[in-house]
């Protein structure tokens, strides 16, 4: 539910800035007046809030997920219980005695036409 909250406002903020600013401009050309200082620090305050969204999302999602080295392992029974499935290194699979299913190595791949 959180994951769908952060898209629907990563999409929707910008917007909502933009077309908030523009209506800022469209009022101020017509009316021949001047932005006041208090809408356009409703503007700034909003876009330095997509700004730090913006960066901390750059910042974590490098840091999260998996190592490109892990396997992962599909669910199974032990014991009469199911195992979700999970990703673990390789050597710890091989501790445990899991099979990961590792694909063939693009010299081992048979081609077609050479």
């Amino acid at each position: 539910m959180t994951v769908w909250l952060v898209r629907l406002a990563l999409v929707l903020l910008p917007l909502v800035i933009l077309v908030y600013w523009l209506m800022l401009r469209q009022r101020a050309t017509v009316s021949g007046e001047d932005i006041s200082a208090k809408q356009r620090s409703i503007a700034l305050i909003g876009g330095i809030l997509f700004a730090i969204l913006l960066a901390t999302l750059i910042f974590i999602v490098p840091f999260s997920g998996n190592s490109p080295d892990d396997v992962y392992i599909a669910p199974r029974t032990e014991n009469g219980q199911i195992v979700p499935g999970e990703f673990i290194s390789r050597e710890e699979a091989e501790r445990r005695g899991l099979k990961p299913d590792v694909p063939p190595a693009p010299e081992e791949l048979e081609t077609f036409g050479d």
